[in-house]
């Protein structure tokens, strides 16, 4: 009998809220990830995401889906955008810096996973920094 096997990133946080006194505009992250295991160990892909600044928590952190506002990622051949990846969560600090986040193709408020012998994936600024799985031939993890 085969198991699946999962992969989750989940957040605990205290949110705090706190009046910014800033327009909201866009913030765009360039990221690079590299599976260090798996099947498809040695692959690269590179990427950026952009979330608008009305998302932030300072000093907390945003659980929900659906905050980026731009997407652009390629992983496996198959291309991502916000309305086909989105996020888990973002988390900042109290000056309003992203400290933490959770994007992918499988995410829920609060974190992403990734179920082996499907096509989904994930990255996060801390580990597993990227976590992928794909269609019948499980996964692997990597840097983000």
């Amino acid at each position: 009998m085969r198991f699946a096997r999962y992969f989750f990133v989940a957040a605990a946080a205290l949110p705090l809220v706190l009046a910014l006194n800033v327009e909201a505009g866009p913030i765009t992250y360039t990221f690079l990830v590299t599976a260090t295991s798996g099947p498809l160990n040695g692959a690269t892909a590179n990427g950026t995401f952009t979330y608008d600044t009305s998302s932030i928590v300072p000093g907390g952190s945003n659980d929900n889906t659906r905050l980026l506002t731009a997407l652009d990622f390629t992983w496996h051949g198959i291309h991502y955008d916000q309305t086909t990846a989105n996020t888990g969560f973002l988390h900042f600090d109290v000056t309003g810096t992203l400290t933490n986040e959770v994007f992918g193709n499988h995410c829920f408020a609060g974190g992403c996973g990734t179920m082996f012998g499907t096509e989904q994936w994930f990255v996060a600024f801390v580990f597993p920094g990227f976590a992928y799985s794909i269609v019948g031939d499980g996964g692997g993890l990597g840097r983000g």
